[in-house]
């Protein structure tokens, strides 16, 4: 049994990618025996309260007192639990923790193993790449973990660490909970209003540009009149911009259709929206400091058997496989989109093959797999079938 510790800037009750990495790796270390702590940020006391009694593997919290920088309190609390007792596994999950372990490791040798997202690397040019270079925060791991080879790549290229430097490719996991279902799914239409009669295109994302909420506005605005009037498009996610959600629900008015922005939502309604969706579209948009490094959720929709449609945008080929678990256009190309999204909604058959793939390539993307791969422990051997449904 390992004692491990996962340093990570998001988790439950937050939403998000890495919230749902954090929540994941934890839960599966913990199922195969081992013994988990996780030091996140606190959402409030009572939000807290609530997640941490659920959790079934140790949280412990921190203030977050406005952003993160290397010189601020993040250093001295990662500090104090890093001290607190003898760890096996040290986990910054997301670079301003990989960058108070570099700290630490100058005056205190804390051997780590830190996650890149992609992201991150991104934004990361010119002043600031000196000094994280200078800091060391990757350099100074033992191994980094990538969610893909593009991101691998693109930390390679980018001589964030050595070329001997010791990275291991883990794609992110998907739970048990998003393949179930409950009673109360069947309602989701009725809770949420949406129409009963209309196919649903469904993006699960914030309301953030790079997401390509208005590339499928778009693409559905150029629908032929007949497709129009069985479609309807939901929209789930938190805003992140008044300005950007405001031009998307303007945007929406006029295309020929109905469009429901739900908002944030719980996992089971979210869960329970896959179920009900013939097509999970997220075309992610080039963003000069962003990118989508692989893409979580995508596997959640083909956890339900709904295939993607997704363009050939930074780790997003390794999540959705093209012609396989989904459909995959150029990036930017509202025109093939609105095609694809045509041939989807028009064929069933097609939806049934893709889904129906999605789900079993969803289920050998278990966080039992994604946490034997991160910590080392060895993940099962796999035979040449599953190789090739995981390339």
């Amino acid at each position: 049994m390992a004692a491990i510790l996962l340093l990570t800037g998001e988790f439950p009750p937050r939403y998000g990618g890495i919230a749902t990495y954090s929540y994941g790796l934890a839960e599966a270390a913990q199922r195969a025996g081992h013994d988990v702590t996780v030091f996140a940020p606190s959402a409030g006391a009572e939000a807290d309260r609530t997640v941490d009694a659920a959790c079934p593997f140790a949280v412990e919290r921190y203030r977050q007192d406005g952003p993160w920088t290397v010189f601020g309190p993040l250093v001295p609390r990662t500090w104090a639990i890093v001290a607190r007792r003898r760890w096996d596994i040290i986990h910054a999950i997301d670079t301003p923790h990989a960058r108070a372990l570099a700290l630490i490791n100058l005056v205190r040798r804390t051997p780590y193993i830190a996650t890149v997202h992609g992201d991150e690397l991104m934004w990361c040019r010119g002043i600031r790449r000196f000094v994280w270079r200078a800091l060391g925060a990757y350099r100074t791991a033992e191994r980094i973990v990538c969610n893909s080879e593009f991101t691998r790549n693109l930390l390679l290229a980018n001589r964030f660490v050595a070329p001997t430097m010791r990275t291991v490719t883990s794609y992110c996991g998907v739970s048990a909970f998003w393949f179930g279902s409950e009673p109360a799914d069947a309602d989701i239409r009725a809770k949420l209003a949406l129409p009963a009669d209309r196919d649903i295109v469904l993006t699960v994302a914030r309301l953030d540009e790079r997401k390509g909420h208005r590339l499928v506005l778009a693409a559905l605005d150029r629908l032929p009149d007949a497709v129009k009037a069985r479609t309807c498009y939901v929209v789930v996610g938190a805003e992140l911009s008044a300005p950007y959600a405001s031009e998307l629900r303007l945007t929406a008015s006029a295309i020929g259709l109905p469009v429901i922005f739900t908002g944030a939502l719980p996992d089971t309604q979210v869960r329970a929206l896959y179920g009900a969706a013939r097509v999970f579209c997220m075309p992610n948009e080039p963003h000069p400091d962003r990118i989508e490094g692989f893409g979580q959720a995508f596997l959640e929709a083909g956890a339900q058997g709904v295939p993607s449609l997704a363009t050939r945008l930074g780790g997003i080929p390794e999540a959705v496989l093209d012609g396989q678990t989904g459909l995959l256009v150029p990036s930017l190309d509202v025109a093939a989109l609105s095609r694809a999204l045509e041939r989807l909604l028009g064929d069933p058959a097609l939806r049934d093959r893709l889904g129906a793939a999605a789900r079993e390539r969803a289920r050998l993307m278990s966080f039992e797999r994604c946490m034997r791969l991160t910590y080392g422990f060895g993940a099962a051997p796999a035979g040449a079938q599953e190789n090739a449904r995981l390339a």
